[in-house]
Parts: C-alpha cells; sequence; structure tokens
C-alpha cells in the first residue's frame, strides 16, 4: 500500500491540497496490522510489511484456514491478478485501541499491475465499515461522534488517500509513546499513576512486562535516594546552609543531594 498522511500533517495532505479533491470512499480506520496475501507455487501465504513469520501473520492464517470461503475467495483474487488487503484487529495485538474480536477486515485489494485499488465484493461480509460521506468537513464532524476507534480513512478518485484520527486516538497514542519514553515512564511511576495507563494497554503483553521491568527497577531506587536524603537531613540539618551544602558533596551522589537539598 502507498504511504498516505493525516489531515494536515504535511503539504499533500493540507487543507488547500486535498479540499478539491473528488471522495469516492470514506471507511473506518482499524487499528491493527496490515496483512496481505500472495501464492507462492500454488501455496498460499500472507504477511505483515516485514515478514512472512510475524506473530500477526500466523494469527491471520489461523483465520482463514478455519473459514473456506473467506480462502477461496482470496485464491481467486489473486489468481485475477490482485492483492487483498486486510487488517488484523485482535486483542493479542493490541497497538493502540483494544479490540474484544479477533478478524481480519477487508480494506480493498490492489493490481498487481497498474496498481489500482479495487473494491471486492467478494469479502463484502468481511469489510471495513464505509460511509455515505462526501466532504472533509462531514468526515470532520463524524470523528466527534466515534468511540474507542481509530477514526477514518477517505479515498479520492484519483487513488491518493488521506488519514482522520479521533481526538481520543490521538490521547492515547500519546500516552503509548509516554509509556516508551524511560523518563516519562518513570515520573509515572514515582507519581503511582502507570497502573491506570497498564489498565488501557492490557492485551499489550511487551509493553506491560516493560513496564513492570522498569518499576522493579525505579521503586527500590528511589526509596534508597530518599531514605540516603532523609538520613542525611535528620543528621546535619542543625549546620548552617554553607557547611550543609558543603556535605552533600562529599557525602551524596547528585540524585541525593538534590533531594537533600530540596
Amino acid at each position: 500500500m502507498e504511504k498516505f498522511f493525516n489531515y494536515k500533517e504535511n503539504p499533500f495532505s493540507d487543507e488547500k491540497a486535498v479540499s478539491n479533491n473528488d471522495i469516492i470512499r470514506v471507511s473506518e480506520k482499524m487499528d491493527g496490522s496490515l496483512i496481505y496475501f500472495f501464492l507462492s507455487d500454488g501455496v498460499l501465504y500472507c504477511r505483515t510489511k516485514g515478514t512472512v513469520y510475524s506473530q500477526q501473520a500466523q494469527m491471520a492464517m489461523e483465520i482463514v484456514k478455519k473459514n473456506e470461503a473467506l480462502k477461496n475467495n482470496i485464491y481467486y483474487e489473486i489468481e485475477m491478478g490482485l492483492t487483498p488487503m486486510f487488517e488484523l484487529i485482535s486483542p493479542r495485538n493490541q497497538v493502540v485501541i483494544l479490540y474484544n474480536t479477533e478478524e481480519l477486515k477487508y480494506i480493498f485489494s490492489r493490481n498487481m499491475y497498474t496498481g489500482e485499488y479495487i473494491f471486492s465484493e467478494h469479502f463484502s461480509d468481511f469489510a471495513v465499515p464505509s460511509y455515505p460521506i462526501s466532504s472533509i468537513s462531514d468526515s470532520l464532524s463524524m470523528l466527534q461522534t466515534m468511540n474507542h476507534r481509530e477514526g477514518l480513512v477517505i479515498m479520492f478518485s484519483d487513488g491518493s488517500m488521506l488519514k482522520l484520527k479521533t481526538d481520543e486516538y490521538y490521547n492515547l497514542a500519546h500516552l503509548k509513546d509516554n509509556l516508551l519514553n524511560e523518563k516519562c515512564l518513570v515520573r509515572l511511576i514515582l507519581d503511582e499513576k502507570v497502573d491506570e495507563a497498564k489498565a488501557i494497554f492490557v492485551n499489550d503483553i511487551e509493553l506491560n512486562k516493560y513496564i513492570d521491568e522498569m518499576a522493579i527497577k525505579v521503586i527500590p531506587t528511589y526509596n534508597h535516594l530518599v531514605t540516603s536524603a532523609q538520613n542525611f537531613y535528620d543528621k546535619y540539618k542543625e549546620l548552617s546552609i554553607k557547611d550543609y551544602a558543603i556535605l552533600t558533596d562529599k557525602e551524596l551522589d547528585l540524585p541525593a543531594k538534590h533531594l537533600a537539598i530540596g
């Protein structure tokens, strides 16, 4: 799939660049993993952007193997020169939004020779939701009514696309970025706010493992610093400010020194 951008993300997707484009389809942007299928020596495979060996690719193949009609339609599309593309959503594959079901949601098929995007009726039962919207302003209005969803994708008549994302999604994505930022994560742990964040990403096993490992390191270290600073203060609090400051340089490391002086 060609890379496409968020609304107003850059000059190619700002209001002036897209305002006069003819909209042919508005569909929901699912928050999962892009999956596409191909044949090799007559055998069906699927892959993510990176590899056929990813956990997401294996999950997608499990879904297809359980649905003969879906598998046959994928075979047919590929033999017709089309690459069917799906979004894998699953509670085992939480990116930001948490889904309660494990599904392949059909996005569209792409012509292997011309690059044209085609919406196939073969996958109507699996298609991402689409909406009868004909303007960007109406799409932006709809975003305000969408809960626990990523947003919308607008496709124009020239084949170009545009992403619109909900405020809720942006906030959750920002929170996840903070959890992956060591400095921000330490602050959340010390402020005792990390459990609330973990609850939002409860099914992201790797993220929760990382948070727990960081908490195991941070909490004892911080408690040791606080104890050292408190003991130092109790011992030397009667000294003059100058003598007290001189001793902090000699007896405390930098973090404990800041606490003792603070």
